[in-house]
């Protein structure tokens, strides 16, 4: 790889995104290790989940509107369908054990599970952004 081929690539905001999403599970398991009531440290790395989503999503906007599709959609599934209403059942059912919180058929320790999932759907939207990003800075004018 070409110096100039690095700087690109260091200046490539969906690999910066990506990079942050992946930092994110080293500190969630850090969040648990270290703060001892299970409640408090899961509100702190759900309200984690929902700022890394607001902060990508409000920095990706202000660059470039709506036009990473794969970013975008990737990121508002695990936002709304997983992250926002993991941190609010917690909130609203704080004095239940999460395995035993069910909104009707669904139950909040399988949410949970398929958040695991959902995330890594978005981290593989990220990455395909950065290397479209990536290629279409390298596209050779004709």
């Amino acid at each position: 790889m070409t110096k100039t081929e690095v700087r690109k690539l260091r200046h490539n905001p969906y690999f910066k995104y990506l990079l942050l999403q992946i930092l994110m599970l080293p500190t969630i398991i850090a969040i648990f290790k270290y703060i001892p009531d299970r409640k408090i440290a899961a509100l702190f790395a759900g309200s984690l989940f929902i700022a890394i989503c607001l902060g990508t999503f409000r920095n990706e906007y202000m660059r470039v509107r709506f036009h990473a599709k794969f970013f975008w959609w990737s990121g508002l599934q695990f936002f709304i369908l997983f992250a926002l209403p993991i941190v609010l059942l917690r909130l609203f059912y704080w004095e239940q054990p999460f395995g035993q919180i069910a909104v009707g058929p669904i139950r909040a320790s399988a949410l949970h599970e398929l958040s695991n999932k959902s995330y890594i759907i978005w981290m593989i939207g990220t990455l395909i952004e950065g290397l479209l990003w990536f290629r279409l800075l390298n596209k050779k004018p004709e």
